[in-house]
């Protein structure tokens, strides 16, 4: 397939054809050759993936043409077809033409289908109307960005969310949990070592209880393929009985058929019963013989039928001839006498001989009917032609009067010119009435923005002049609000968290103390001065002869000693609660930690106390210049100032409004004045009007009567003009006609002498005398015509009997001489008779015939059908065919015997395991039902003890080996280890992606408020203007509106002004908002960017006429300024472009050569449209 796509400056291209014409392959071709066939690529299905190619050749602004082939593959995937060794262009060769777009960009922007149309409609739907949203999902975005928001935002929400429960919050508590198994981990090596002696021992019984069930199992198994046999083995016995009793029966070949014997007996007994129904058909009672026997034909009748039959048809004749001639006969006699009348009206002295004396030629009579049509004519004309003359007289006289009271033409040939100067511009008090609407509107609404722009109080005036913030100063502060309140936010969660902490340490300590005080290091140590003190009393008594302060010797030494049990009680009981007191100090030191951490946090807590309240002053101060009592959060204010800006932007409009409301008052000033300056002196009706309309209402009416009378001038001189040549005309014809009337009286007078009437009869006469000739003449040849008809009836009258006479002395000789027609009945009827009894007995030979035949060939048949018995009778070995059936029954039973016998050998050998059938039965030789059944039922009760033990047994091993596992504290310990640091990677794992997750969604945030703030207005402007269009003026355009939270929102304004929010919108009207602000994108981009072609794929399927041909002309429009290629199969759309859309701008190619191309022709009527 190739497409010529090179018409026009750009163009708009249709690409035309059926379902399955290759349009959707058309499209992925341009896309490949763009941007290189996709690695899995579909359309490999006739050439395979070394072959593929799609060239193009590109051209953009600056003339640069470039032709190539892609083929598919990683590199140097462009092939050059003018170079000699088919090398490749440079992967960068399409740099110049695509301008950095990749193929992913290229499919959101500038391909657009029905599918992402209806997608992008529901988007809108979906983001509720938001503007920045909603532009960057229409322009770059692409339909899903809702759900790609949800996504980032489900997805980090699942990781991590403070005060719920979450991936991390879950792994948190996972992996404190293995940390604390981890540590409470011990290892008991002697208790293991039990429990593995135990398990062994355990292990061993269970198999050899296994291995006992095993073997009582497979005794009970062949019992009871024992008891099965037992039914087998009688019948077999009863089977070979039977054989024995059959020993001497008949045995029948295996070419005997049973089935065939049965069938030749019964055909043979139809056929006999068959041979008797037929003889006695032939040869019975009222037989085919007897029946051939009783015709009898007469002699000499066979033979005449076709005289006969021609006889029957003059017969009809003759009898209608004969009832003819009476009718015929009394019309002459009617005629005779309507003769006789008539002549004498017309020669009452002539008789029928002289008749002929009064014929009239032709040419005479037509003559005098000639002159008696003309005579009204002649008569009249002389008078009318008075008439005439005198009435146009009148006429020339009135017409003379007329233009004499009309007077001299008015000059209004400036005021002419005026009014159409007035005129081209417009309706001027329309548009200045809407104009001023307009700034009424403007104003209120200006006004109403006024009033809804809380924190702030002044004039629409003052509104320009307000010093406000800049966005990116809103932004920082935002950013650092925000920051602060994270870092707020961080900081009480760490204080929870710790304080949480110190709580749950406190009632570890308290625990580990419980109700008798846990000894610590200090403790000891305290005990140890106090008893090394006392020593050194006692030491120095004992050895310095000092006496021990304030207590006796007895007394230190008492107290020495209990000082030296209490420490030594102490270390004793340090000692063994050492772990205890491990834990309590661990606990202890803990705690400390925390209270220092808590110190540290609330130390924090006023410095970021500190920074907010500095950070408020900064912010107040950034709004000081604004006169705003209290500024609100950045968030709130950002609203703020949008609608601040709206509000400025409003009373700018409001500006240009009234500018333009005065521009309109000053042009309909000035084009009343002129007019009126125009207007001739008699006009002082118009000499106070300042309305435009009245004004030219009263120079148009003045224009209409001076016109009205200048065309009633020349229309009065065209008739006097007229009428002078009629009057001249009349008088000569007056005289003509005078003259004409003299010459008609002296050949009327002629003509009436030559019809015998007076010289003045009127023309009613003669016509009467002319007609009464014609009827006398008239029924003179009737008379003669029916006078010769009587004489031929009765000449074929007398031709039919001398015919049946003839007839009548060869078949019935008696009746030679009667009546004809009777006798040619009667003749009839028994030639009738006589063919009828030969049709009889020719039927009834051919019947006889045939049965005869059948006699012979059932006969035929009977002797083989005897002889095939017979030899059935040979091979069982009778005489009669009466035994044979019993034969064939002993054979049947005699070989179902011996295969019943078969099947039951097999039955025994599946049961036996080596397959020794005679072995089974020489087991089962002296044994019982009974007692088979009998070991059976024992062998299941041991089974069934056995497995309680086995059951036992199995429960003891697996609570052994839980045991162990429970006591391997190191396999518990390492496993708990692995467990924390798989939940620890994991954990960082989820951070990280949180982390990318949050970074994405912001990064999104920032993209979409930055394509807001450059392309806000401008995309709305100019979508407005399309949706108008697109919709055939049912909304005339777009704004933004706010919701309670201060979010602004694309509405859309109806003709009524209504506004209409983008929920409300119908399915169709949603999507053309989409398709608007797309449009809008890709002209605003093609103003600064090397155009790329808008590829558009049959996104008007559901479009009625009037909003497709709405649709199509944008897209002409478009296509001036870059190619648009049109993807359909919709007939009656390309038929909408030839009608109404200008030729040069549109280009069909079709794909289909099945179905007839399209012709574009000339539309010099078709404009485009542009709103």
């Amino acid at each position: 397939v190739t497409l010529d796509l090179s018409g026009g400056s750009h163009g708009l291209h249709f690409v035309y054809g059926d379902n399955e014409a290759g349009k959707s392959s058309a499209l992925r071709a341009m896309q490949a050759a763009l941007f290189g066939i996709p690695v899995r690529t579909e359309d490999n299905f006739r050439h395979p993936n070394a072959r593929l190619r799609v060239g193009a050749t590109l051209q953009n602004v600056a003339g640069e043409t470039l032709t190539f082939l892609r083929r598919k593959g990683n590199k140097e995937t462009l092939l050059n077809p003018n170079h000699p060794q088919g090398a490749a262009h440079p992967d960068a060769a399409l740099v110049p033409f695509l301008q950095g777009v990749d193929g992913d960009s290229f499919g959101r922007i500038f391909a657009i289908g029905h599918d992402v149309m209806r997608a992008g409609g529901e988007e809108l739907l979906a983001l509720r109307g938001l503007v920045g949203e909603s532009l960057f999902a229409a322009s770059v975005g692409g339909p899903g960005l809702t759900q790609v928001m949800d996504a980032l935002h489900g997805e980090a929400q699942a990781l991590f969310t403070p005060r719920k429960k979450n991936i991390l919050k879950v792994a948190s508590d996972a992996y404190r949990n293995a940390t604390a198994r981890r540590s409470e981990a011990q290892m008991r090596i002697t208790r293991w070592q039990e429990l593995r002696k135990d398990l062994e021992a355990a292990i061993q019984q269970r198999e050899q209880i296994i291995a006992q069930l095993k073997e009582l199992r497979t005794s009970k198994e062949k019992f009871e393929r024992m008891r099965t046999a037992m039914r087998s083995v009688v019948e077999r016995q009863r089977l070979l009985e039977q054989k024995e009793r059959l020993r001497d029966a008949q045995r029948l070949p295996e070419e005997y058929s049973s089935e065939k014997r049965a069938e030749c007996q019964s055909e043979l007994e139809v056929l006999k019963t068959r041979m008797t129904s037929l003889s006695s058909e032939i040869d019975g009672p009222e037989g085919l013989r007897d029946q051939l026997k009783s015709i009898s034909i007469p002699d000499g009748l066979i033979g005449w039928e076709t005289d006969i039959a021609e006889l029957q048809e003059r017969r009809g004749a003759i009898v209608k001839a004969a009832a003819d001639s009476k009718r015929r006969q009394r019309e002459c006699d009617q005629l005779q006498t309507r003769i006789q009348m008539l002549l004498a009206d017309v020669a009452p002295q002539s008789c029928l001989d002289d008749v002929e004396a009064l014929r009239i030629q032709s040419d005479q009579r037509e003559a005098i009917r000639s002159l008696a049509n003309e005579e009204q004519l002649r008569r009249q004309g002389p008078a009318d032609k008075r008439r005439e003359r005198a009435r146009l007289e009148a006429l020339r006289k009135s017409h003379d009067e007329e233009l004499l009271g009309l007077g001299a033409a008015t000059e209004t040939a400036e005021l002419k010119r005026q009014v159409v100067a007035a005129r081209k511009l417009g309706d001027l008090d329309a548009a200045l009435r809407e104009q001023q609407l307009a700034v009424d509107a403007a104003e209120n609404d200006a006004r109403q923005q006024l009033k809804n722009l809380t924190l702030w109080v002044g004039t629409l005036e003052e509104v320009d002049a307000l010093a406000l913030p800049l966005r990116d100063t809103i932004d920082r502060f935002d950013h650092e609000f925000t920051a602060l309140a994270s870092e707020t936010s961080q900081l009480e969660e760490n204080r929870r968290e710790q304080t949480q902490q110190h709580e749950t340490m406190g009632r570890e300590i308290a625990a580990l103390r419980g109700s008798e005080t846990v000894p610590s290091e200090s403790d000891l140590q305290a005990l140890r001065e106090q008893r090394d003190q006392l020593w050194e009393v006692v030491r120095g008594g004992w050895l310095r002869g000092e006496e021990p302060p304030g207590a006796s010797a007895a007394e230190t030494a008492a107290d020495y000693a209990k000082q030296v049990a209490q420490a030594d009680a102490l270390a004793d009981r340090l000692r063994r609660e050492a772990d205890r007191v491990a834990q309590l100090a661990d606990r202890l030191a803990s705690q400390r930690q925390v209270e220092q951490r808590l110190e540290q946090l609330a130390q924090q807590a006023i410095d970021l106390e500190g920074r907010r309240q500095q950070l408020d002053l900064d912010w107040q101060a950034a709004w000081e210049t604004t006169g705003l009592e209290q500024a609100l959060s950045p968030r709130e204010m950002r609203g703020w100032l949008e609608r601040c800006e709206a509000l400025r932007q409003t009373t700018r409009d409001l500006a240009r409004q009234r500018a333009a409301c005065n521009e309109l008052t000053s042009r309909r000033s000035q084009a009343v004045d002129a007019v009126r300056a125009a207007l001739p002196a008699g006009a002082e009706d118009a000499g106070n009007m300042t309305i435009l309309h009245d004004v030219l209402a009263v120079a148009e009416q003045i224009l209409e009567a001076e016109a009205e009378a200048e065309q009633r001038r020349t229309e009065l001189q065209r008739d006097l003009r007229r009428v002078k040549l009629e009057l001249e005309q009349a008088m000569a014809e007056e005289t003509q006609v005078t003259e004409a009337w003299e010459t008609w009286q002296i050949r009327w007078q002629e003509s009436m002498r030559v019809i015998g009437c007076p010289d003045d009869a009127p023309g009613d006469q003669a016509h009467q005398r002319l007609r009464q000739l014609d009827e006398l003449f008239q029924a003179l040849e009737a008379l003669q015509k029916l006078q010769q008809r009587i004489e031929q009836i009765h000449e074929d009258e007398t031709a039919f009997a001398e015919a049946v006479n003839g007839l009548a002395a060869h078949l019935a000789p008696d009746r030679v001489g009667e009546d004809a027609v009777e006798v040619a009945v009667e003749l009839r009827k028994l030639t009738e008779a006589a063919g009828r009894d030969a049709v009889r007995q020719a039927e009834l030979q051919a019947t006889l015939k045939k049965r005869v035949e059948e006699i012979t060939i059932t006969q035929q048949r009977i002797s083989e059908l005897s002889a095939q018995l017979q030899q059935f009778c040979r091979m069982a070995g009778v005489s009669d065919e009466a035994a044979l059936s019993e034969t064939e029954r002993q054979s049947a039973e005699f070989a179902g015997c011996e295969d019943r016998l078969a099947e039951i050998n097999q039955q025994l050998g599946a049961l036996c395991i080596d397959g020794d059938v005679g072995a089974l039965m020489e087991e089962m030789k002296d044994r019982s039902s009974d007692e088979l059944g009998a070991e059976i039922a024992a062998l299941e009760d041991e089974i069934a003890d056995a497995e309680k033990q086995r059951d036992g047994v199995v429960i003891r091993v697996r609570e052994l080996e839980n045991a162990r596992e429970q006591v391997d504290g190191n396999a518990t310990a390492a496993e708990a280890d692995e467990e924390a640091l798989g939940i620890l990677a994991g954990m960082q794992e989820d951070a990280a992606q949180y982390a990318r997750l949050r970074l994405a969604a912001e990064l999104l945030k920032h993209q979409i408020e930055q394509h807001r703030a450059q392309n806000q207005d401008p995309l709305i402007d100019r979508a407005a203007s399309l949706l108008a269009h697109l919709t055939c003026q049912a909304y005339r355009g777009l704004r933004t509106e706010y919701d309670a939270d201060d979010q602004p929102h694309l509405v859309a304004v109806r003709d009524d002004g209504e506004l209409v929010p983008v929920q409300a919108m119908s399915d169709g009207t949603r999507d053309q908002l989409f398709l608007a602000l797309r449009l809008a994108y890709v002209e605003r981009r093609l103003t600064n960017h090397e155009p790329l072609p808008l590829i558009v794929d049959d996104i008007l399927i559901h479009f009625d006429d009037q909003r497709a041909l709405a649709t199509l002309q944008q897209l002409v429009e478009l296509s001036a300024k870059t190619q648009v290629i049109f993807f359909t199969h919709h007939q009656h759309l390309v038929e909408l472009a030839t009608r109404h859309l200008p030729v040069e701008h549109v280009f069909l190619h079709q794909l289909d050569g099945h179905h007839e191309a399209f012709k574009l022709e000339a539309n010099k009527d078709a404009e485009i449209v542009s709103p």
